[in-house]
């Protein structure tokens, strides 16, 4: 349909998509608004309860793909029908083993609600009333991408390590319960699952490594030997630490560290690019 002619038209038009979506009948929606013959804005909204981070990263290159072929979505439909694919759910035992793995990481971590206040911590919370979004500067974030690179690591992971350790130094902690995001899109059938596909789950961090590529391998080795048990359910983990519910602070860990992720198209014929709405 017609675009909007005005930024403030364009930003009410993409609020009502989002006041649309609803977990019981509507909990995703794409919409096509159109500029002009060859000028077009995408726009799609998806409910938290199925969509997480790392189906952002999915939904772009999966969308150009789908582009590119415009048949293909028929045809992993039938693929996935002839092979008839079923995902299994995690059995007692590894949720068992898995919990046990993430609750030794956390053994001289500090409870979930470790962190120094300055005034006193509220009853409750709602769900972004403690997040908040960290950036570097350019320079900042060209240096820790390179020293990535030359490590071999993930660029996040060395975030993360930088972000924990000042942390952990202002706060004056050796130690720092943290939750990170765990990919459950590895195997074939998760691949083509609607839902979350990200388990956020607890590992502790030590910062008390004598240099930051001490503490940085130490975290990025514990990351890898946890990642087996991603799929490990949060309820046994709290079940195994003897975890309460407490609606003031999440009951495993102090801060999560999750990387935003931006869109990224790749339409052949097109010129695509995120569009900032202010």
């Amino acid at each position: 349909r017609p675009c909007p002619a005005t930024d403030a038209a364009l930003a009410e038009e993409l609020d009502a998509v989002r006041h649309s979506l609803s977990p019981e009948s509507l909990p995703w929606k794409a919409v096509l608004l159109k500029h002009g013959a060859d000028d077009h804005t995408f726009v799609f909204a998806a409910h938290r309860t199925i969509w997480d981070e790392r189906s952002t990263t999915l939904l772009g290159p999966e969308l150009s793909a789908l582009y590119a072929q415009r048949g293909a979505l028929a045809e992993a439909n039938a693929s996935r029908e002839e092979t008839g694919e079923a995902e299994q759910d995690v059995t007692a035992s590894q949720a068992a083993e898995g919990a046990h793995a993430f609750a030794t990481t956390l053994l001289d971590a500090p409870p979930g609600h470790g962190f120094p206040t300055k005034g006193p911590r509220p009853k409750s919370q709602d769900v972004t009333a403690a997040g908040f979004d960290l950036s570097f500067d350019e320079s900042t974030r060209a240096l820790l991408t390179q020293t990535a690179h030359a490590w071999g690591l993930a660029p996040f992971v060395v975030q993360a390590a930088a972000v924990l350790h000042v942390l952990a130094y202002h706060c004056g902690q050796d130690k720092i319960a943290v939750g990170l995001p765990f990919d459950l899109s590895r195997g074939p059938a998760e691949r083509r699952r609607l839902g979350s596909l990200t388990a956020i789950l607890p590992l502790g961090f030590d910062a008390s490594a004598p240099t930051f590529e001490a503490l940085t391998w130490a975290f990025a080795e514990r990351i890898r030997n946890s990642a087996v048990h991603a799929a490990t359910p949060f309820e046994a983990v709290a079940k195994e630490l003897g975890a309460r519910s407490d609606p003031s602070a999440n009951p495993l860990f102090q801060i999560a560290c999750i990387e935003d992720a931006d869109l990224a198209l790749t339409l052949e014929g097109c010129e695509t690019h995120l569009r900032p709405v202010v």
